[in-house]
């Protein structure tokens, strides 16, 4: 008997968890699952699927209401991201459509009563991990929770682009992290911390991070000291999801690697800035001749200011 699934992923980008639905649904193709992908217009993963004939692709704003008009046919919503889980109880609360979660993170998830509703009626939450079903049980003891672990992606090692990367840090010792450069989810903070503790005991130690993403506040706030030791943290931007988010880095990092020599106190506060979509228009139209001149003013201010060694 054949059954029709929404699977549910409105992200904005392409990490862990969009790779995760389109393996699914992938390995789905030519069973008796008939699948409806709703993810949200303009983002990378419904542009990945569009070469499945199989699959029925709607691209809505990312709403909860937009999921749960998307969802008005199906016999089973998987919701692949936290925004989208009120959108699946919505629907279920007209139809009672039943729905499942996966859930990936281990952060806590935003108390409210809302919230502990749209957990509880879920059919039954699969999380990643032993501590990612911990938090989901803490949150609202009566889900039905069970583990299930991230498929694999099947890539190949390239020997050639490994052997380039090894002979660019020749005679060094490489310990390398690949992630989103998201330092609320990956602690890469935790890797710069090291890195700045054993530069002078252990020099051959070369730190290598590989990842997509914005820059974040573990970065502006470690590569003054990183700088000013010496210390080369190679970092591989891959893909940068939101295009404001890659116009401003493309215009700051420059300008930011020049204030790290000064250190100004207010260095650690950019990254946020670039996160937040709110007046971005504004930013981008007044970024372009003021913040040049403030961080300039500021590190030259600072750099007059520091004691001579």
């Amino acid at each position: 008997m054949a059954i029709r699934v929404a699977h549910v992923n409105v992200a904005r980008g392409y990490r862990g968890g969009e790779r995760q639905t389109e393996l699914l649904i992938r390995e789905l193709v030519g069973t008796d699952v008939h699948q409806t992908l709703v993810a949200r217009d303009g983002a990378p993963l419904a542009r990945r699927l569009r070469d499945l004939d199989e699959l029925r692709i709607r691209t809505i704003s990312g709403n909860p209401l937009g999921v749960a008009r998307a969802t008005c046919d199906v016999d089973l919503v998987h919701v692949h991201e936290g925004r989208s889980v009120y959108g699946a109880y919505l629907r279920w609360l007209l139809t009672k459509t039943p729905y499942i979660i996966t859930r990936r993170v281990n952060n806590p998830i935003r108390e409210h009563w809302f919230g502990h509703q749209a957990y509880e009626r879920a059919a039954c939450v699969a999380a990643v991990a032993p501590q990612v079903a911990d938090v989901v049980r803490r949150y609202e003891p009566r889900t039905r929770v069970q583990v299930i672990h991230s498929a694999s992606s099947g890539f190949q090692a390239d020997d050639a682009k490994a052997a380039a990367i090894r002979a660019s840090f020749a005679g060094k010792f490489l310990v390398g992290h690949v992630g989103a450069l998201d330092n609320a989810q990956k602690g890469q903070e935790y890797i710069i911390r090291v890195a700045e503790q054993i530069q002078d005991s252990h020099p051959d130690v070369q730190f290598v991070l590989v990842g997509g993403g914005v820059i974040v506040y573990a970065f502006a706030r470690a590569w003054p000291s990183a700088l000013s030791y010496g210390m080369a943290v190679a970092v591989s931007v891959l893909m940068v999801p939101i295009l404001w988010n890659q116009y401003l880095v493309l215009m700051l990092l420059p300008l930011l690697l020049v204030a790290s020599r000064a250190r100004p106190r207010w260095l650690p506060a950019i990254p946020y800035l670039l996160m937040w979509p709110t007046g971005i228009g504004l930013l981008l139209a007044l970024g372009s001749w003021m913040v040049p001149g403030v961080l300039f003013w500021t590190a030259r201010r600072g750099a007059d200011e520091a004691p001579s060694r």
